[in-house]
């Protein structure tokens, strides 16, 4: 807190010790962060009042068009050690880009070995040369994030990079999110944007109206999928076009299945286009994305077999070996007094993780037990006694313990939204939104985390955003509040988001809120999403998820949605066994409750599998005989109408025509009569379609006519 002065008037301001004076800006005291944001001028020390001591005053003389990074220890700082092998093969790759040539680019690591940094260091090299004219300044960079709470998210890190390629934030309605899109692709792709904005918002999950959701209503899930795949790949495909770009994706490790499914899909296009897509991930074996990595050796082996342009790389990061560790350790301590049994501790206990060593000096920082003497750092005399911890968890606790309390409880606060986190929502969480300028700059200043702002080249109006400088930051922070407080913390979360309809944040903070009861309707919301998307892995964990909330519950309209939504979901898998199982524990489910809808859809689902996609027609006999009989006790009409469909369909694939036209006349009877244009419209299509097997030309084009009419 600072106060900001003119001549007539002193008011209190949330920026970290600014003074301004006529026609003029000034720091009164500067800290880490002003030099990042703006172009300052010394104006010599200065008597500050709460101050001992004589501070340094700078002029503001302008801000900076783009923040500097707060990478690095201020004072003390190291190049890149023991990865020149590394940072040339990618600098390398990005030189075969700008020539024209796409690339894909695999560094793989364990956590705090240096991916992000290798990626900063080589991006550094490519970086626009002021007031020079070069091709480099038509280089274009992308990211997109993968967070390990959103692995049963659908299309995650395109939705993170997506979000900041149109400019999208936390509070804009989805009538805003779509007007944005279609600004941004009319710049983009011009008149192709009213086809393909549709199936980028139905990525993101921007709810459609209109004309534009009449363009993917109708579609069915796999070509619903199809649609998405190809705008994306349209709108990479623009990009490339427009100039040579990078797309990043960070800790692909925690990607969902349906992300791993569309990244291999965008892939072949660095054959024909200056795209490199650049992968960061930990070799987690066990992962989808370990198996996403190894079919990229089998199914693409003319990228790396020695062709004329070889366009697959993996870049592999291990420890740093013994001579680099001590160069690392010997560069960021150049430090007078240091005692050579701490610098061998920190070397010991660091194993080749340069992560783990920046943690320790700025934990050095922290407690001052290194601190600035003039143009030089000196150690004190207590730094001899000093106590590192054996585990880089524990070192980042034992920093966010000497952090003031404010500036705890913000990192706690927003470690809740997660390893990003937009100003808006945290705010909304924090009890007291005053003080989170200051803390927020001590942060920064601490190097914890760090502004991420939209790309330059892409936004006039920056998101303001923060990301954690590291997963384990984030965690770290998030693992350090009580249980009870976490749990509270994730409520006013999931209320705030509920009216911004983030439906995957909402089910997430709930479940960790465990309020299970109020994250059900967003699971299965979740779920049905999935669904739609055809993201079938993340459709089946989110409806099993909600299958065991809703059973303790007894909510049995839940639990009929989950159940047919997850037998469903399974039906596009190759676990058909699996689908009918479901739909039988629905059926017993629905008979301990006295639901017979429930029973009825559950008999008619597990007949339909077993007789047209097992084969096992006299297993599914006596379960349509049952379905029916229970309909028609109960008037269950839409039951009904599901079975003629399920009738229909067995009867064609017998060419038993006469009884396939009976059943789908059934069928339309029933959607009359229920008014449901969708089974109407679906059965005079399967009614034309039976008139064709039949050489009943003249009669099918008539039906396929009204059908027509019908669907307009």
């Amino acid at each position: 807190m600072i106060c900001v002065r003119s001549e007539d008037n002193c008011k209190r301001e949330q920026s970290p010790h600014l003074t301004i004076l006529p026609n003029r800006l000034e720091f009164a005291h500067t800290d880490n962060l002003h030099h990042l944001i703006y172009f300052l001028a010394p104006r010599g020390a200065l008597t500050v009042k709460g101050k001992a001591e004589p501070v340094n005053a700078y002029r503001v003389r302008g801000e900076k068009e783009t923040r500097e990074s707060t990478r690095g220890i201020a004072g003390l700082s190291s190049p890149l050690v023991g990865r020149t092998m590394e940072l040339n093969a990618l600098q390398d790759r990005v030189n075969a880009l700008m020539r024209g040539d796409g690339q894909i680019v695999s560094v793989i690591g364990e956590a705090g070995l240096g991916k992000s940094r290798l990626v900063a260091e080589a991006r550094k090299q490519f970086a626009p040369i002021e007031n020079q004219k070069s091709a480099i300044i038509n280089l274009k960079w992308l990211e997109g994030r993968s967070l390990s709470y959103e692995t049963q998210t659908p299309y995650a890190p395109f939705v993170d990079l997506f979000n900041h390629l149109f400019e999208i934030r936390v509070g804009d309605t989805d009538a805003t999110a779509n007007e944005k899109i279609k600004s941004k692709l009319r710049a983009l792709v011009g008149e192709p944007t009213n086809e393909l904005a549709p199936f980028i918002a139905t990525l993101m999950g921007v709810e459609l109206t209109g004309e534009d959701l009449e363009r993917v209503r109708y579609l069915m899930p796999p070509f619903l999928r199809a649609r998405v795949m190809q705008a994306a790949a349209q709108v990479f495909g623009a990009l490339a076009a427009q100039q040579p770009t990078v797309i990043v994706f960070e800790d692909l490790h925690w990607a969902d299945a349906t992300s791993l499914e569309l990244l291999g899909a965008l892939l072949p296009l660095a054959e024909n286009a200056p795209l490199l897509f650049l992968i960061l991930m930990r070799p987690n074996k066990t992962d989808p994305s370990w198996t996403f990595y190894e079919s990229l050796l089998t199914f693409h082996p003319s990228w790396h077999s020695g062709q004329a342009v070889s366009r697959l790389t993996t870049i592999e990061l291990q420890p740093l070996d013994e001579h680099a560790s001590r160069e690392l350790v010997a560069n960021l301590l150049e430090i007078e007094d240091l005692p050579e049994s701490v610098r061998a501790l920190i070397l010991k206990k660091a194993e080749g993780n340069p992560f783990y060593v920046e943690e320790v000096i700025r934990s050095l920082l922290d407690q001052k037990l290194v601190i600035r003497d003039g143009d030089r750092w000196r150690a004190t005399r207590e730094i001899s006694n000093l106590a590192i911890p054996d585990t880089l968890a524990g070192v980042i606790t034992a920093r966010l313990d000497r952090l003031d309390e404010e500036a705890k409880r913000t990192a706690q606060t927003a470690s809740i939204l997660g390893r990003e986190f937009e100003f808006a929502p945290l705010t909304a969480l924090y009890e007291s939104p005053a003080a989170l300028e200051p803390s927020l700059d001590t942060l920064q200043a601490r190097e914890l985390v760090r502004r991420r702002e939209s790309t330059p080249q892409l936004s006039s109006t920056p998101l303001r955003s923060y990301l954690f400088k590291h997963a384990l930051t984030q965690e770290t922070a998030y693992n350090s509040l009580l249980l009870s407080k976490r749990r509270a913390l994730h409520k006013r979360a999931a209320a705030f988001l509920e009216e911004r309809e983030r439906v995957n944040d909402i089910a997430r903070h709930w479940l960790d809120a465990q309020e299970n009861e109020r994250a059900l309707p967003f699971v299965l919301e979740a779920a049905e999403r999935a669904a739609r998307a055809y993201a079938t892995m993340e459709a089946i964990a989110y409806y099993t998820r909600a299958r065991d909330i809703a059973k303790p519950l007894g909510d049995v309209p839940a639990l009929r949605c989950a159940y047919e939504g997850l037998g469903n979901a399974l039906s596009f898998t190759t676990e058909l066994p699996r689908a009918v199982q479901v739909f039988q524990e629905m059926f017993e489910l629905g008979a301990t409750h006295g639901d017979a809808l429930m029973q009825i859809s559950a008999l008619n689902k597990q007949a339909n599998l077993l007789a047209l996609r097992m084969g096992q027609m006299e297993q599914a006999e006596p379960l349509l005989l049952q379905a029916e009989a229970l309909a028609r006790e109960y008037q269950d009409k839409q039951g009904l109408g599901e079975m003629y469909v399920i009738r229909c369909q067995i009867s064609t694939g017998m060419s038993d025509f006469d009884k396939a036209m009976h059943y789908i006349g059934d069928a339309v009877q029933v959607g009359k009569d229920l008014d449901v244009k969708e089974q109407i419209a679906w059965g005079l299509a399967h009614l034309s379609g039976t008139y064709v097997f039949m050489l009943r030309f003249e009669d099918a084009a008539q039906v396929a006519a009204e059908g027509m009419a019908l669907a307009r």
